[in-house]
This record gives structure tokens, C-alpha cells and sequence, in this order.
């Protein structure tokens, strides 16, 4: 069962989610990739939120970049029956500038605009 979220709603109803959310991408063999993000939500006022600003890893910032449609995923509370899903697009990738010292640091990752499309509360099954 899903309850649509008008995406002017979308952040009253994060707020109510205490875990990091997850951005949903897909690798080049068409896996589907998941990791942990932080969001900057732009262009917005005190109830609505159309775009956002992920920081990612290298991998998540590469499969944004060369497969627009992502996914975010705010895993449902314990205890609690709905999870949050919301889609969106790509429309913008920063790479981070190469680290200065290479050995030292890992790959560098990005921000990644997304132009957010539809959300959806989605009830977690209970077996």
C-alpha cells in the first residue's frame, strides 16, 4: 500500500524520520546501488522543498551522473509501518576538486542537484 506525498508536503513529512536517508542509484551492469547521503534541500520555504542538493560518495555521484532517474529512501522508524520514497531527477553534478595529496585520501565524491518528482509513504509488510 503507498499514500502519495504532495512534494509541497515532503518536508514535513522527513521530519518525522530520524534516519539518514539512502539515495537509490543504478551501477553500469544495472545493479542497484544504495548509500547513505546528506541533503541540502534548495529552493524552499517553510513547507515545501522542489530540489535538492545530495553529498555522495564518487560511485553514487558516476551512476547519478550517468543514469539521471535516482530514488531516496528514508527507511521506516521502528516501530512505525511507513517508509518514505521519493523520485526525482538529475540536474546538476559538482565533482569535488581531486584531493592534494592522492595517496592520502580516498576517491573524491560530489553534489548532485536533483529535481524531485513524486513521493510516496510505502507500508513495510510486517511477517
Amino acid at each position: 500500500m503507498s499514500v502519495p506525498v504532495p512534494i509541497d508536503e515532503l518536508l514535513d513529512a522527513v521530519q518525522k524520520y530520524d534516519a539518514v536517508p539512502l539515495v537509490l542509484t543504478v551501477d553500469e551492469d544495472g545493479r542497484a546501488r544504495a548509500a547513505a547521503v546528506r541533503i541540502e534541500w534548495l529552493d524552499h520555504d517553510e513547507e515545501s522543498a522542489r530540489t535538492a542538493v545530495l553529498h555522495c560518495g564518487h560511485r553514487t555521484t558516476a551512476n547519478a551522473q550517468s543514469r539521471p532517474l535516482v530514488s531516496l529512501l528514508w527507511p521506516a522508524p521502528a516501530g512505525e509501518r511507513f517508509a518514505l520514497l521519493v523520485d526525482g531527477r538529475v540536474i546538476g553534478v559538482e565533482l569535488d576538486p581531486p584531493p592534494a595529496d592522492p595517496a592520502k585520501s580516498r576517491t573524491p565524491g560530489g553534489r548532485v542537484t536533483l529535481q524531485l518528482e513524486s513521493a510516496i509513504l510505502h507500508v513495510m509488510q510486517r511477517h
